[in-house]
C-alpha cells in the first residue's frame, strides 16, 4: 500500500514539474490584440507516449509602417479607405506572399479589411449567423453574414484574390460604401 502511495506521489510530482517546466510562455500579440503562445508542452501518459497538450503556431502577421511596406511583403497591391468614420486608429499588417489586412480601431471596436492570394475565405470568422445574403456590390458578388439586420462579415473574390470586411455590425449600406473603395 505504501509503495502505491509513493508511486502516486512521485507521478503527481513529475506531472506538476513537467507543467511548471513547460509553463513558461512567450506571448506575442496579433493584430486583433489577442495573445498567442508559441509553447508546445507534452505530458507523458501512463502508456509512455507523449500527448501534445497545447500547440500553437507563431504569429505570422508583420506590422507595417505603410501600405507600401505591406505590398512588398505580400507581393500584391491593395487599396482601402484612408479612414473609416468613427475609427481613427489604423494598423497595417501583412503575411509574406499571402495576405494584407488593415485594421481600423476606435479603442473599443475594430473593423478589418483583408485581401489574400487565392479565392478561399480569409475572413477568419467562423461564427454562426442568423442571416446570410448574396448581394451585388459593384462588379462583385458578396456574401454578407450577420444578425439583427447588421452585417458582421462580408466575403467576396475575383479570379485571383479573396477579400473580406469584418465589423462589429454595420448596415448593408455602410458595408457597401467600404467595399466600393477596396481594390
Amino acid at each position: 500500500m505504501k509503495a502505491k502511495r509513493l508511486m502516486l506521489i512521485l507521478l503527481c510530482t513529475t506531472v506538476v514539474g513537467a507543467f511548471t517546466a513547460c509553463g513558461a510562455k512567450s506571448s506575442e500579440t496579433d493584430g486583433a490584440g489577442q495573445n498567442e503562445s508559441n509553447v508546445v508542452s507534452e505530458v507523458e501518459t501512463n502508456d509512455g507516449e507523449a500527448d501534445e497538450e497545447n500547440t500553437q503556431i507563431a504569429n505570422p502577421w508583420v506590422d507595417c509602417a505603410s501600405m507600401e511596406d505591406a505590398v512588398k511583403i505580400a507581393g500584391f497591391s491593395f487599396e482601402v479607405p484612408k479612414q473609416i468614420e468613427g475609427y481613427p486608429n489604423q494598423v497595417i499588417q501583412a503575411i509574406e506572399n499571402d495576405i494584407i489586412q488593415v485594421i481600423y480601431d476606435d479603442g473599443t471596436n475594430s473593423i478589418y479589411i483583408r485581401k489574400g492570394a487565392g479565392t478561399e475565405d480569409i475572413s477568419g470568422d467562423y461564427n454562426e449567423y442568423e442571416q446570410s445574403d448574396e448581394v451585388s456590390i459593384g462588379e462583385y458578388q458578396v456574401t454578407e453574414k450577420g444578425n439583427d439586420g447588421k452585417v458582421s462579415v462580408a466575403i467576396w473574390n475575383d479570379e485571383n484574390y479573396s477579400f473580406c470586411v469584418g465589423t462589429p455590425g454595420m448596415s448593408a449600406e455602410e458595408i457597401a460604401a467600404i467595399i466600393e473603395q477596396v481594390k
